[in-house]
């Protein structure tokens, strides 16, 4: 029947109607002014059909679109309070696919980006207030070219940008300075009066001036001084790496800085570039809403580890299994590929580097995490317990006999330093699920809890027999599960339909390693065998067997189903394959 629910101040809040315990058709809901807010449709207790948002004061359109099956669907589209147009762009299954637009309430355009899946792929722009071009790029997948501005619409690049060490921010900033106007200053944990003084000698070898070299200054707002009656308003790029640690030492670093650029650095032709490491003080010092310098960057790129594919561009001459094993210990970051010897095994970098007491490899996670986090061992032993398999809350719990609850704040921190990432079967809502697993994103991480930390012991008296024998016993196991991870990423481009959504499926008695959710009621299921053996047709039917444990449309859904192997595949399995157009065979990637 009939819902109604008031505000306290007897005003209507939303009116509907159910049926069988279920919403349907129209809902309304009200400002406490009593003016309409919000307006939608249900069908069968999920939004279906059109969607609309009003403002408070003046009764104007905020926003509209559509839902489909709960889900957010064809073109969306926002607006100021005046009635200018705000942003528009397009979903499918509830995720951004197509162009997206941005304005500024006057009518500019603020940037016109291009989405696949809820990620930026293709075409990008991003204007400045004047209505010039700031930067461009044109992504795929992750990868691709990107060209900065200056205001003045001459070719050059500003920004704040971060990610974690060893991902190739410096070597990055380096080449692109070359052979430009610049200087770089690398920040550290020397107090803030040698920082000064470094900072000082530094800039006078830059500009060759002795004299400055002399003196004697104590603030940061003289040295900025001096740079500017350097510069003369000429492009120049200024660099600062490690920026938090300045933030460290003097707490009130941010708000000088800010200062700094609003009354000096603004309105010169200086492009500056802050570079920060620690993720934690990414947000606090330079992105968050309360930060000095928020609202003050004009971009920011967040550097992704190297993916997969341009391995073969590090290590020559090595087969798909040979780059896939090196993948698993090293999981794109440069500094450790680097590290690495290239022209051997993965198995002889972890004998003769990951396990070297003198390679920086051995002991690098404590450095990773000891200025991000207080209580170092407690993180340790939770990421030791999900890389040996307690991926459950409950099961880590259980593990470390310590109750959940005291356990909540250490593993949102680790999901807030992008350390974890949290998993639920693909048809599950993940904010709603209990079925929620925890998993370590980077592989030479889950390569060192698994095989460093627990055995250490051993290491460091250089007692190598016993764990050099579990590796090799266990490698091609651990192997695996990246190399699931690996076919599951490859499924966006060898799905025979185009996908929305791509995850994981599982409930108590079984697992389903790849399943993708297309439109039209597609659905493709996939699976993993990373072992010496041909995938024959028994694992075909054990698939299709598991799949029909999958509850997604099930009365109306188009099937297909995806093979990865690490040796091939059976005469037979290959034959029906030829025949049945939506079984699709990949061996390794």
């Amino acid at each position: 029947g009939n819902y109604t629910e008031y505000y306290a101040n007897g005003n209507q809040y939303t009116t509907g109607r159910y049926t069988n315990g279920k919403k349907e058709g129209e809902w309304l809901v009200y400002y406490e002014n009593g003016k309409l807010w919000k307006r939608y449709q249900y069908a069968n207790d999920e939004l279906n059909g059109r969607y609309y948002s009003y403002y408070g004061k003046t009764g104007s359109q905020e926003t509209v679109g559509e839902y489909q099956n709960g889900k957010m669907t064809g073109t969306w589209m926002e607006y100021y309070e005046n009635g200018s147009k705000k942003s528009q762009g397009t979903y499918a299954g509830g995720y951004k696919n197509g162009l997206f637009t941005e304005w500024k309430a006057n009518g500019t355009k603020v940037s016109e980006i291009n989405y696949q899946n809820d990620q930026v792929n293709g075409l990008m722009k991003v204007y400045y207030e004047n209505g010039n071009l700031f930067y461009e790029a044109n992504l795929n997948n992750g990868a691709g070219t990107l060209k900065g501005y200056y205001t003045n619409g001459a070719v050059g690049f500003t920004g704040n940008l971060n990610g974690r060490r060893r991902v190739g921010k410096t070597t990055l900033i380096k080449e692109f300075i070359k052979n430009k106007k610049a200087f770089y200053f690398f920040a550290d944990k020397q107090n803030e009066n040698l920082q000064i003084e470094r900072f000082k000698n530094q800039i006078s070898e830059h500009f060759k001036d002795e004299f400055l070299k002399k003196i004697e200054i104590k603030d940061w707002d003289t040295l900025f001084d001096y740079l500017l009656t350097k510069t003369q308003n000429e492009k120049f790029v200024l660099v600062i790496d490690e920026f938090q640690y300045l933030c460290m030492i003097n707490k009130d670093f941010s708000s000088i800085f800010q200062r700094i650029y609003d009354e000096k650095l603004k309105d010169k032709n200086i492009m500056i570039i802050l570079c920060v490491s620690l993720i934690s003080m990414i947000y606090s010092k330079t992105l968050a809403y309360e930060s000095p310098l928020y609202g003050r960057r004009t971009a920011q790129i967040k550097l992704q580890p190297i993916k997969f594919k341009y391995y073969n561009e590090f290590f020559k001459n090595k087969s798909i299994q040979d780059l896939i094993e090196l993948y698993s210990i090293t999981g794109g970051i440069p500094k450790y590929i680097l590290s690495l010897d290239r022209d051997k095994s993965a198995l002889y970098n972890i004998e003769n580097n990951i396990f070297d007491k003198n390679n920086y490899l051995y002991s690098e996670p404590k450095f990773l995490l000891q200025e991000e986090v207080n209580d170092l061992s407690r993180y340790f032993s939770i990421l030791n317990a999900i890389s040996i398999g307690h991926t459950k809350m409950s099961a880590i719990s259980s593990y470390l006999q310590i109750n959940a609850g005291g356990l909540s704040p250490y593993i949102s921190k680790l999901i807030d330093l992008d350390i974890l990432e949290k998993e639920a079967p693909i048809t599950e809502n993940i904010e709603n699920t209990k079925k929620v697993l925890y998993k370590i994103k980077d592989n030479y991480l889950k390569f060192w809890f698994s095989y460093v930390y627990p055995y250490q012991s051993y290491l460091e008296i250089e007692n190598l027999t016993y764990i050099k024998n579990k590796i090799e016993n266990e490698f091609d196991l651990y192997v695996s599960k990246i190399y699931e991870d690996l076919a599951r990423g490859s499924i966006w481009e060898n799905s025979p339909f185009s996908l929305l959504k791509v995850g994981r499926w599982w409930d108590k008695e079984i697992e389903i390693d790849i399943v993708g959710l297309g439109e039209n009621n597609k659905i493709v299921f996939g699976e993993c065998k990373y072992s010496k053996k041909l995938i024959g047709l028994n694992i075909l039917k054990e698939l299709k067997d598991k799949s029909k444990k999958v509850i997604w449309n099930n009365d109306k859904r188009e099937e297909y189903y995806i093979l990865f192997s690490k040796s091939g595949f059976s005469e037979d399995l290959i034959e029906l394959a030829k025949k049945e157009s939506n079984i699709v065979l990949k061996k390794l990637m």
